[in-house]
């Protein structure tokens, strides 16, 4: 018996089960692939479910990764003019892009698949972490300063973007993790006295 990924039954079983046939005709096994249970069971003679087994390891080459991502990964994941995605495929095989459901598809050869999920890893990485803390109305002028002083010295002190957002009441930080977190801790900080800003 075989554990199979969905894209190991999916190449096992497509255009008529022509693979499943060839295997079973050149060892004399049978085989038995269960959708529901993603298993492939053989049967034979030890020595033919030896060699379907060893023949399946390269013809079953293959794997499928999802990832879900979110509206604000999208743009990176594209890149300019479509230049991240076009390597997504050439790194995995095929990166499939479902902004309905906002997820990643990767297709290939295992090796491939794991290259192009490394290298998806990356780039959304690169996007940082962000947080929002929640605000009062009279804290708003206190965080953004005169002039919008203090607000741009925190963003230049911490690293991290900063930018408020009046209509939800709340302030966002986006950037490296220890970026975000030293600018939350510097926000947290000024507006302790005011009771808000909190985690």
């Amino acid at each position: 018996e075989m554990e199979l990924t969905p894209a190991q039954y999916e190449k096992l079983t497509c255009r008529g089960a022509a693979l499943l046939k060839r295997l079973q005709d050149a060892t004399m096994c049978a085989l038995l692939a269960d959708r529901a249970t993603s298993k492939l069971q053989l049967y034979g003679a030890a020595g033919g479910v030896a060699k379907v087994a060893a023949s399946l390891e390269t013809e079953l080459d293959v794997d499928e990764d999802v990832q879900e991502g979110s509206e604000r990964q999208i743009p990176v994941i594209v890149g300019k003019g479509g230049a991240n995605i076009k390597r997504l495929s050439a790194e995995s095989g095929e990166c499939l892009l479902d902004r309905t459901k906002m997820t990643v598809t990767l297709r290939g050869r295992r090796a491939k698949v794991a290259a192009g999920k490394a290298l998806l890893e990356e780039l959304i990485e690169s996007l940082g972490v962000e947080r929002e803390l929640p605000l009062l109305a009279k804290q708003v002028p206190l965080l953004i300063g005169k002039g919008g002083a203090t607000i741009k010295q925190l963003s230049a002190d911490s690293g991290a973007e900063i930018a408020i957002r009046k209509e939800e009441s709340l302030v966002r930080v986006r950037g490296a993790a220890a970026a975000v977190d030293d600018a939350v801790e510097r926000i947290q900080r000024l507006l302790g006295a005011s009771g808000g800003g909190k985690r």
